[in-house]
C-alpha cells in the first residue's frame, strides 16, 4: 500500500527544505508502507523524528507548511470553481490571490471575495456545494480498503 498524500506532501516540503536527504527520505517512506502493509498506520514525519531525522520543532513546522500548501490548493480550486461559473473574472481572481499572498495567507480566498464584493454569499454557497460534490464523488471513485 502507498504511502497517502498528506506523506507525499510532507517529503516534499521535508526535501524542499533540506530537512533530511533524499535517501533519508526514501527509508522514511518505505518504512511507511511496510507498517501499513502490516496494518499499522505511522506517519512519514513520525517515523523521520523517531529515526532522528526531524526535530519536534521541524516536525511542527512541517505540519503548518501542509496545512498552508492545502488551504492553498483548496483555494485555487474554489477561485477555478468561481472563474468557470462566471462569478469572477481571472484578473480578480489574480488580484485577491496576489492580495491574499501580501497578507501572508491569514486569510480564505472566498473571505477577500465576498469582503471585495466580487461574489455574494449566496454564491460562496454555490461554490461551496459544487467543491463538496466534487470531493464525494472522487472519495467515491476511490479505491477504499476493506478491513
Amino acid at each position: 500500500m502507498p504511502p497517502s498524500s498528506i506523506d507525499l506532501i510532507d517529503a516534499k516540503i521535508v526535501e524542499i527544505n533540506h530537512l533530511a536527504t533524499p535517501t533519508q527520505i526514501q527509508e522514511c517512506l518505505a518504512l511507511v508502507e511496510k507498517n501499513l502493509a502490516r496494518g499499522s498506520r505511522v506517519s512519514l514525519v513520525g517515523i523521520m523524528q523517531q529515526k532522528g531525522y526531524l526535530t519536534a520543532t521541524q516536525v511542527a513546522k512541517i505540519q503548518q507548511a501542509r496545512t498552508l500548501h492545502l488551504r492553498m490548493r483548496e483555494d485555487n480550486q474554489y477561485g477555478k470553481v468561481c472563474t468557470q461559473r462566471g462569478f469572477i473574472t481571472p484578473q480578480q481572481l489574480q488580484e485577491c490571490l496576489e492580495l491574499q499572498k501580501s497578507l501572508q495567507y491569514k486569510e480564505r480566498l472566498y473571505q477577500i471575495l465576498v469582503r471585495k464584493r466580487y461574489i455574494t454569499p449566496e454564491q460562496h454557497k454555490q461554490v461551496v456545494a459544487i467543491l463538496t460534490q466534487a470531493n464525494q464523488a472522487s472519495n467515491e471513485a476511490s479505491p477504499t480498503s476493506i478491513g
